[in-house]
């Protein structure tokens, strides 16, 4: 018989949008692995009732806020903007 092990969590999906605060928050699909490879389970976080809940440390929070702010100056270069 072969033992299959959980070998972790592989993120599919991930938004990003502004809360009514204002503040940056994120949800996502995650599927987790199998030591061979397959899809043992399909979850999602952060976004409505039941998913599992991520709560970032500050070091992801300093890097989604300086994703965002790297996105926007992108943009406002592509636009002609700055």
């Amino acid at each position: 018989m072969a033992v299959i092990t959980l070998n972790g969590a592989e993120i599919v999906s991930i938004s990003v949008a502004k809360d009514d605060k204002g503040e940056l928050k994120f949800e996502g699909t995650h599927h987790l692995m199998s030591n061979t490879g397959k899809v043992l389970a399909k979850q999602k976080f952060n976004g409505h009732y039941g998913d599992i809940t991520v709560t970032p440390s500050q070091q992801t929070q300093k890097l989604l806020q300086d994703f965002v702010q790297s996105i926007k100056t992108d943009l406002n270069t592509t636009l002609g903007l700055e």
